[in-house]
């Protein structure tokens, strides 16, 4: 059995993204890397 050395992608959902990140940044001290706008079919389907 192998072990997870890393981790590429992580996808969470949230209804306040800004309270979201915030928490993360300002409470964790995770740093914001990338954010970007998921305005597809697709998409809103998967995750509402």
């Amino acid at each position: 059995m192998a072990n997870a050395t890393s981790i590429f992608h992580t996808g969470l959902t949230v209804s306040d993204l800004d309270a979201a990140i915030r928490f993360y940044v300002e409470g964790l001290g995770f740093v914001l890397r990338h954010r970007q706008t998921q305005d597809n079919e697709y998409t809103c389907a998967l995750v509402g």
